[in-house]
């Protein structure tokens, strides 16, 4: 299985609860879909995203143009004001397990997963997915909008980067 962890494009300002994406961040998702179009990055099979506009807006392009299951996922939402660092944390946990989980079944060998989710739920799951390299190393500290990072998840559980790129606009 294949997993693509991408930070939603550049958002605007309005609404402030839940804004779209920006000019720039619309730019960002056809980039997106540029880099699969040419083959930098694998078609999607299946896209996840948080409850905000912004992240099915950054997947929207790649939807339309592969039909992909798509679905929201709440395991990928922002950290919430009453939600504890722990519960946070288990919250990250869970679909990082579910994943590893399911890339270990025959089924879903072949399965390409695009989660589109926020900077706090990116930084977190670099302290939780259990890889072949340090992610929580200088190399992956930074996230900036429409930044993605690939991995393979292997039937032992081992989530092996790939590569880390950006959909600049």
């Amino acid at each position: 299985m294949i997993f693509i962890l991408l930070r939603h494009g550049h958002k605007s300002m309005d609404p402030p609860e839940n804004p779209n994406l920006s000019a720039k961040g619309h730019e960002q998702a056809r980039q997106l879909l540029k880099m699969v179009q040419d083959n930098a990055l694998p078609a999607p099979t299946v896209c996840l995203y948080s409850d905000k506009i912004r992240t099915k807006e950054t997947l929207s392009d790649l939807i339309e143009n592969f039909k992909p299951k798509h679905e929201i996922k709440n395991e990928l939402n922002l950290r919430e004001m009453n939600e504890s660092a722990q519960q946070f944390r288990a919250r990250v946990q869970k679909l990082v397990n579910l994943y590893t989980y399911q890339a270990s079944q025959p089924e879903n060998k072949n399965q390409v997963v695009y989660a589109c989710t926020h900077y706090d739920w990116v930084e977190e799951a670099m302290t939780v997915i259990d890889s072949d390299k340090n992610l929580t190393s200088f190399e992956f500290a930074g996230w900036s909008p429409a930044q993605f990072i690939q991995f393979q998840i292997g039937e032992d559980g081992l989530w092996m980067f790939k590569s880390r790129g950006a959909a600049n606009g």
